[in-house]
């Protein structure tokens, strides 16, 4: 009998000379010049070689963004970059829409991703420090707008 269960957690890899998991990080790509979003990158993926070809032939039209590791309400993976709202009313706190970013000021909490709330959205504006408990759900992205 093993050990090792049958089928790896979602969102997980198996590192077996390391004998550890590791979640999986995941891209995806914004091409500027095409105006198109391509999912599907991975670690594992970018040293394929017909994924370095098409990557050397976008390089400079690519915008990368990596994937936070939680997915909102529906079920949809939420990306650096992606319009969210973000509601923990229901534990006293506030509703937000913002964009989610990867903060770089040790300043403000050190390396971590939060909302960046624009003036444009209403209400508080700035960096929000978020935890993410709370309901999120995915609306729209900084390149193709909100959805709803």
């Amino acid at each position: 009998m093993s050990d090792k269960p049958e089928k790896e957690p979602d969102g997980y890899i198996d590192i077996p000379h390391l004998n550890a998991k590791m979640r999986d990080i995941k891209f995806r790509v914004y091409d500027t010049e095409k105006k198109k979003l391509s999912y599907g990158f991975s670690i594992q993926s970018l040293a394929e070689e017909t994924v370095q070809a098409v990557i050397e032939s976008w390089v400079d039209n690519l915008v990368w963004q990596q994937y936070t590791g939680l997915k909102d309400k529906n079920g949809v993976e939420i990306y650096e970059g992606d319009i969210i709202i973000f509601d923990n009313s229901d534990i006293g706190g506030q509703r937000y829409k913002g964009i989610v970013e990867w903060n770089t000021d040790p300043t403000l909490d050190g390396l971590c991703f939060g909302l960046f709330i624009p003036p444009k959205f209403g209400g508080k504006s700035g960096w929000l420090h978020c935890d993410f408990l709370g309901e999120l759900e995915v609306v729209g992205n900084i390149f193709e707008g909100v959805d709803r």
